[in-house]
């Protein structure tokens, strides 16, 4: 297994999944908006608004409400399980979310289906996302990044 690291501009969690799924970061964004019009119904029952979506998507805001309906719009738009690694937080007092030290969660958000057909492995530190690959020893992660993710065209746009 090898990290994948993904850039820190508000799209971080969008770059892993897109890498995990072998995907462009376009992909993924457009599978999210595809995902809310195909079962608006459910999402906007659980008061998952669609500008806040779009927001995110064009814009790179995390901090809307919506954003934490993220992992199950993915999770359903792709058909897979996500399993996310990292520090366990205790989340019992939403206004005070404290750290547990020395404490590893493995957290697993499941699709509709409820049935894994494969899976999304990502680590999180604090509110960044990464993802771990299984890569051969014969692949070269620079040209699996470029080719799947886009990183480098999106760096060069930058520039």
């Amino acid at each position: 297994m090898e990290v994948c690291q993904a850039p820190g501009d508000g799209h971080c969690l969008l770059y892993s999944w897109a890498a995990a799924m072998q995907l462009n970061v376009q992909q993924v964004k457009d599978s999210i908006l595809q995902e809310y019009r195909e079962n608006a119904v459910t999402y906007s029952t659980a008061s998952v608004k669609v500008e806040e979506l779009q927001h995110y998507v064009s814009c790179r805001n995390y901090n809307l409400q919506s954003v934490d309906a993220m992992f199950d719009i993915l999770c359903n738009a792709s058909n897979v399980t996500a399993f996310v690694i990292g520090q366990k937080y205790d989340y019992s007092d939403p206004q005070n979310v404290i750290c547990i030290s020395g404490w590893t969660e493995i957290r697993r958000i499941s699709t509709t289906e409820n049935t894994i057909r494969s899976c999304v492995l990502l680590l999180k530190s604090g509110e960044h996302y990464d993802c771990l690959l299984q890569v051969s020893m014969s692949s070269d992660p620079a040209t699996y990044n470029e080719r799947s993710t886009g990183y480098t065209d999106e760096r060069k746009e930058r520039k």
